[in-house]
């Protein structure tokens, strides 16, 4: 969210990385080169997720530069002797531009023919017929396109709204034809790989065209509010991606979501079948299974970025409104919970958690719709007379809270020892994560009802409290570990005081100390102190502000955490030269562990200490922990210095004395005069 991505011009012109998946688009339409058509759309996608990946990374890559990398052309060759450029010499002289929004209409057309070619009866056994994508309604006729089409414009619709209305009717008629027994569209799909796998890959690719429209809107929102001619509230682009995220094609998305994520046909019938024919149809079998779960996958990211609550788009915000209105044609929660209960493969179950986790975030009164649907479900199951008596019952109590909870439970103990061996394939490190961040936005946005449901379900919170010793105890070995350690500070920072004691008891001190340690190396230390923005802000934050909390709580900690950071065996030397530091006309005083004087002492004038024996920390030797921690006290970000200070501070009782004696007067004067103790001209 930090991420402002730089203005460019050229950008606004340059389509290579459209007319590169136009191309490819009008190659699948006119049937060229087939066996390459998903190979093709593949390497689009990876390429231009590769570059929005490389935009948000690298502060200093313009857009342009970027996206030229994106390989993909007519012949699946890479284009970067080229520029990276696809167009063709006639589109260049006749000065044609491959905009976002022709790419949109025409892959939005291309994703109904195979929608309708796959996953209806009507086209299964006749592939040279019509494909009617619209029907007569009210007098009116939606366009029709025919597969032997030469051009796939043939097959836009006259308006957004035309295009909407057909994509309903599909979508109805998938639903339908479902439901019937002589027209099983499961058994008859999954039979043909090809298509679901060229499905998965044009829906990844809308979902890469809302997110680089949105990025190519933010540039534009930018030159708008730095340009000093032209109306500001005019944005390039805002309808570009209209059809691909309608409530037509959310209602698709989510569809295509439910289909795949349906349990597997005759999974246990493979005794019949002989052995040669056994591993045939296990491995066809895998193959469908693994084509599945990547379309359910990818349609849930498509959902998601449509529905994306932030966006500027006004069509995202008014499909987010209808998937979660009750009444709406498209309400999708029932669908999300239920398949957030039931879903076994983990990707999905990813992407599902970070749709919830926008809902969240978006729209007010979602928990308590998701706590209704479940109580619905669970009626539902109760009604059942099946021999899953476990889940029956679990379900009678289940929020989304517990829900939560348990899938987090789920991710950080089942096997193989978490976080896994393969990164790319066991994600429940992302898992963990996303799960955090979903509790940390139900606590801050819903906090009411979030309040009640923890009053009621005191185990299920106690559940989470254990599940966060857990985390912090498991070794740094792994990056994912690490990443998964530090996003549950976040709920460590709201917990309320008694908590403190619970940590202690177990042992989580030393990890907390640990991360701060680490957090600091990483920014002072790697980074040389170069990048003091945000991103390093976002990082350290959380555990300046959990540490001095802690401290603040509980005494235990509190002398923990000084010990750590002001090792006791340094304190000797450390008076002995605040003795030294002192004027000579000061009356001879005790320095024993009391020399530092109580916090009621702290008003005395501290212009003694102002010599420049006291402007340093008298005892900070460079590469420690506490001379880590006072380099934060001169951040050039406000939020960092200000709680590095405020860390520190506490540690020293509130002794102002004691924190000058040990940071120096020059590090320690922005606190000193937010406390009030020394006057700082203005």
């Amino acid at each position: 969210p930090s991420f402002q991505p730089p203005l460019s011009k050229e950008i606004m012109s340059d389509s290579s990385f459209t007319t590169s998946l136009l191309h490819t688009i009008r190659d699948i339409w006119d049937k060229v080169q087939p066996q390459v058509q998903v190979v093709q759309v593949k390497k689009w996608n990876d390429g231009i997720e590769q570059a929005l990946l490389e935009m948000a990374t690298r502060r200093d890559s313009s857009a342009a530069s970027v996206i030229r990398k994106v390989p993909c052309d007519r012949d699946g060759n890479d284009n970067d002797k080229n520029g990276g450029s696809t167009s063709t010499t006639e589109e260049k002289e006749n000065g044609v531009v491959t905009t976002v929004e022709e790419v949109s209409i025409c892959i939005h057309a291309l994703i109904l023919r195979l929608v309708e070619a796959t996953y209806t009866c009507s086209l299964l056994e006749k592939d040279d017929a019509p494909i009617s994508i619209g029907e007569e309604s009210n007098g009116k006729t939606n366009t029709t396109c025919t597969a032997k089409s030469k051009d796939i414009s043939n097959c836009s619709f006259q308006t957004n709204n035309d295009a909407n209305e057909s994509t309903m009717l599909l979508v109805e008629q998938m639903i339908e034809q479902r439901s019937k027994a002589n027209c099983d569209s499961t058994t008859q799909h999954f039979g043909n790989e090809k298509a679901i796998h060229l499905l998965s890959q044009l829906i990844r690719a809308s979902k890469n065209l809302i997110r680089w429209n949105r990025l190519l809107l933010a540039q534009n929102k930018r030159a708008k509010r730095t340009s000093k001619t032209g109306p500001r509230h005019q944005i390039y682009g805002l309808d570009a991606c209209y059809r691909l995220c309608s409530s037509g094609m959310v209602k698709l998305y989510l569809t295509l979501l439910e289909i795949n994520s349906e349990p597997y046909d005759d999974e246990n019938n493979d005794n019949d079948v002989d052995e040669d024919e056994d591993n045939d149809n296990q491995k066809s079998k895998m193959n469908i299974r693994n084509a599945r779960n990547e379309m359910g996958k990818n349609s849930c990211v498509a959902l998601f970025h449509s529905t994306y609550g932030e966006a500027i788009e006004p069509i995202c915000k008014k499909s987010l409104g209808e998937l979660t209105s009750p009444s709406s044609k498209i309400y999708g929660i029932r669908i999300i919970v239920r398949l957030l209960i039931s879903s076994s493969y983990t990707q999905v179950t990813l992407a599902l958690i970070k749709l919830v986790h926008n809902l969240v975030g978006s729209v007010s009164g979602i928990m308590n719709i998701i706590d209704s649907e479940l109580k619905i479900l669970a009626n539902s199951e109760n009604e059942k007379e099946d021999q899953n008596t476990q889940l029956t019952t679990s379900l009678v109590e289940t929020n989304l809270i517990t829900i939560l909870v348990s899938t987090l439970a789920w991710s950080i103990r089942s096997l193989p020892p978490f976080p896994g061996k393969n990164s790319s394939l066991d994600r429940r490190s992302e898992i963990a994560i996303e799960i955090v961040r979903v509790l940390f936005a139900l606590q801050h946005k819903h906090n009411t009802s979030y309040k009640k449901v923890n009053d009621s379900n005191p185990e299920v919170m106690t559940q989470l409290g254990v599940l966060i010793v857990d985390i912090l105890h498991l070794p740094n070995k792994d990056k994912r570990v690490y990443e998964c350690k530090v996003s549950v500070l976040i709920l460590l920072m709201d917990a309320p005081k008694e908590f403190s004691q619970f940590l202690y008891s177990n042992h989580c001190v030393e990890p907390l100390l640990t991360i701060l340690w680490l957090q600091l190396n990483e920014i002072t230390v790697e980074k040389e102190g170069m990048v003091q923005g945000q991103s390093s802000a976002a990082s350290i934050l959380p555990i300046l502000i959990l540490l001095n909390k802690l401290s603040q709580a509980n005494k235990l900690i509190h002398a923990k955490i000084k010990e750590a950071i002001f090792p006791p065996e340094r304190d000797g030397e450390l008076l002995a030269n605040y003795k030294r530091n002192q004027n000579s006309n000061k009356s001879e005083t005790s320095y024993t562990s009391s020399a530092f004087t109580s916090p009621s002492a702290s008003s005395t004038n501290l212009s003694n200490n102002t010599n420049p024996n006291n402007m340093n920390p008298i005892d900070a030797p460079r590469g420690t922990l506490r001379w880590k921690l006072i380099q934060l006290m001169t951040w050039t970000e406000s939020n960092v210095k200000r709680c590095a200070s405020e860390l520190l501070w506490t540690l020293c009782n509130g002794n102002s004395k004691e924190f000058v004696a040990r940071t120096g007067f020059g590090n320690a004067v922005h606190m000193l005069g937010i406390r009030g103790l020394v006057n700082i001209p203005k």
